[in-house]
């Protein structure tokens, strides 16, 4: 009868001890499952920018597209950082949302021009960086009225003048509560700024 009870008991502990270890690893993948779960990020933002007009928002993959199809005196919100260069030669509002505006490091990052001086620009709230051209690595500004609002110009560089900020042509440029930093001319002049006429 004792050996009988002794069995019993240790055929009771193999077929517990079996039955936890067959459902371990399910339990483990479940423990793994919510913890992966749990510590999931937002989905990426895949637009790079927003057209606000009035009440109606279009949102765009680039920003490049949002600046040729937006109509004059529009804002541009920058949805998240983006690395492209882009011209603008219309009237319109460029708000970088706090992001970096990045060139590819072949041309200059932002370049605004338009007929004499019938354009009103304003880039505003963001860092341009990352831009390489001959004249105006940040900027290159030939014309229009132009301002420049609470942004951070760095790191961009030309290979003759304006590092940061190229000005030419006829342009009226207003620069405020910005930073122009760590900018390079290899050339002669104006590493942060230079005024060639405007």
């Amino acid at each position: 009868m004792m050996k009988t009870g002794k069995n019993k008991r240790l055929l009771a502990s193999i077929l517990a001890a079996s039955m936890l270890l067959a459902m371990s690893p399910f339990a483990l993948a479940e423990g793994t499952e919510g913890q992966e779960q749990s510590q999931g990020q937002p989905a990426e933002q895949t637009y790079a920018a927003k057209i606000v007009d009035g009440e109606t928002v279009t949102q765009y993959e680039t920003l490049a597209g949002a600046i040729y199809k937006a109509n004059s005196d529009v804002t541009i919100v920058m949805l998240r950082d983006v690395t492209e260069n882009i011209e603008i030669n219309k009237s319109l509002t460029l708000d970088l949302g706090g992001h970096t505006l990045s060139g590819d490091g072949k041309k200059t990052v932002v370049s605004i021009s338009g007929k004499g001086n019938d354009i009103d620009v304003t880039v505003k709230h963001g860092t341009i960086t990352g831009g390489y051209e001959i004249n105006g690595g940040g900027f290159d500004i030939q014309s229009g009225n132009i301002k420049i609002e609470n942004c951070i110009i760095e790191k961009n560089t030309a290979k003759s003048a304006g590092g940061g900020v190229n000005i030419g042509g006829s342009a009226n440029v207003t620069i405020t509560g910005s930073e122009i930093r760590n900018n390079t001319a290899i050339g002669s002049s104006g590493g942060a700024i230079y005024l060639a006429s405007g």
